[in-house]
Formats: C-alpha cells, structure tokens, sequence
C-alpha cells in the first residue's frame, strides 16, 4: 500500500531556519555527490569555491557550472532535509 505523505509541522512550531516565504530551492545536505567536470564523483563537503560540476537547468539540460562561495556550507546553520530513496 501507498504511504501516507508526511505531516508538516503544526503553524504553532514552524522550522526556524525555514524561510517560507521564499521560493529557492532546498539546500542539499553534505554528504550528497556530485560528479565534477573530470567525471569523477565527489560528496559536497568537498567542494570549494571555483571548482566545476555538473548540473541541471531550469529546462532540464546538464552542463557545467561553477562553485560559488555562498553555495557553500555554513557548519554552524541549522536546516531541514528530505531524504529521497529510489
């Protein structure tokens, strides 16, 4: 049987590290990969600033595209993550 969706959390204890009112994607957690511009595949927390990977457009094309400093990790914030299994 299907699984039921999860429950969000009740307006009276909201994610404080949640923005609601934007419509940016989700952050990826540190242990995700991605592959780099050589093909090979590297977790997050490796990266720096500068470093090339592979990444999708809006429309869904795959090309290369450079690591910024504000797409880097703060260790000190807090965020939630949904895990996905395929």
């Amino acid at each position: 049987p299907p699984s039921a969706p999860p429950t969000p959390p009740p307006p009276s204890s909201p994610l404080p590290d949640v923005n609601r009112q934007t419509t940016d994607p989700p952050c990826f957690p540190s242990s995700a990969t991605v592959q780099r511009a050589d093909g090979a595949t590297a977790p997050l927390s490796s990266l720096s600033a500068g470093d090339s990977i592979l990444a999708a457009a809006a429309d869904g094309t795959l090309g290369l595209d450079t690591v910024s400093s504000f797409s880097l990790a703060d260790p000190s914030a807090k965020a939630a993550f949904l895990s996905l299994t395929t």
